[in-house]
């Protein structure tokens, strides 16, 4: 899977209000949580005008944003050590 990368225009509309929430706000964006925009915006994935911006930073009319969501990164499950009493067990079942 690839990076997911978007760029839009800051309209006169959003200007005046925190990046975080302005990107919050918009359609493209909605099935983020406003705490994973913010770990975007950090990490450097939000930038405006080609700069890396922090999350409080007022947009202002015609600002750049471009936003590259990272591929998500595929979890496998680790084993843990577990200490179990076994009372019983057979081919077909452990208890």
């Amino acid at each position: 899977m690839t990076e997911q990368s978007e760029e839009f225009l800051v309209k006169e509309a959003q200007a005046g209000i925190r990046l975080d929430s302005c990107i919050t706000s918009l359609e493209e964006f909605s099935h983020l949580s406003r705490s994973r925009i913010q770990e975007l915006i950090t990490s450097g994935h939000i930038q405006v005008n080609g700069l890396p911006r922090k999350k409080g930073y007022l947009v202002h009319t015609g600002d750049r944003i471009s936003v590259s969501l990272p591929s998500p990164r595929q979890s496998l499950p680790q084993p843990e050590p577990l200490s179990l009493d076994i009372l019983h067990e057979d081919k077909d079942i452990i208890v």
